[in-house]
């Protein structure tokens, strides 16, 4: 499973960043990474890092926990209030960035454009001055969403934060190939009781009076992703969500390439 690193360039209250017009960088990026993360957990299969730290820990634990990808968001800024435009950074020369890069760079930008952000695309450029670059071990990538400091980009940014980190996160997903989470599951049930499924030994689930029980295998590992309880099993991937009824299994996947190998209905 992807596991991908998330990160909002400057932490509220600690290190506000660009400020400009009343604007603060820091919000406006916690504000699109925080519904970016939303969406990435509640449509995808993935494994997400998401606190908030600052830059060298947002490196150290990148590589600790061994993501796959590490992006960050920022907001760039100006002493010329009329600089303007899009644009990403990777690593020079780093060929995994710039796969990534080559991947996600003109689908955000056609984020900013949808919500009358920017249209200008300065490019999706290399650097080595970025610490965030240097020290990842990973394709990583710095979005640099529109100026702070042009009172029309960041007017609409701000206005539209929201919108547009639930588009990063199809973005994202797009440029990754992550896989979606299958029909049916919903972020409206809250995570209620304990997940009956336990490690080192054969469970079974009882199934709907219709339906036959179906066992597992040994399970060897349980994690939560989003509101969904992922079973890793024998190969396969097994997930659940919680509902009115109690865990359902909405359907297998294979474990190395991730791809669904069958859906089926409720078992509680």
């Amino acid at each position: 499973m992807i596991k991908i690193s998330l990160n909002a360039g400057h932490l509220v209250g600690v290190d506000p960043g660009a400020v400009s017009g009343g604007y603060q960088e820091a919000v406006l990026v916690n504000t699109v990474q925080d519904a970016c993360s939303r969406v990435l957990r509640r449509d995808y299969l993935l494994e997400l890092e998401d606190t908030d730290k600052l830059y060298t820990d947002d490196v150290t634990e990148a590589n600790q926990l061994g993501v796959d990808y590490a992006i960050e968001f920022h907001l760039n800024s100006s002493t010329n209030p009329a600089a303007h435009g899009f644009e990403t950074f990777v690593y020079t020369g780093h060929a995994g960035s710039l796969t990534l890069q080559r991947n996600l760079h003109s689908r955000l930008f056609a984020i900013m454009q949808k919500y009358g952000v920017t249209g200008r695309d300065r490019g999706a450029k290399q650097a080595t001055q970025y610490w965030y670059l240097r020290g990842t071990k990973m394709p990583s990538i710095i979005v640099e969403f529109c100026f702070v400091s042009n009172p029309q980009e960041v007017s609409a940014f701000a206005k539209s934060a929201e919108k547009i980190g639930e588009d990063c996160a199809h973005a994202i997903a797009a440029a990754v190939s992550l896989p979606k989470k299958a029909v049916g599951y919903t972020r409206d049930y809250p995570e209620t009781g304990q997940f009956k499924i336990t490690t080192g030994r054969p469970r079974y689930l009882c199934a709907e009076p219709s339906l036959t029980s179906r066992e597992l295998g040994t399970v060897s590992n349980t994690v939560w992703i989003g509101y969904n309880r992922v079973v890793y099993n024998d190969g396969r991937i097994w997930v659940f969500i919680p509902s009115k009824k109690g865990w359902v299994s909405v359907g297998s996947y294979d474990r190395k390439t991730e791809q669904r190998i069958e859906a089926f209905a409720t078992f509680k």
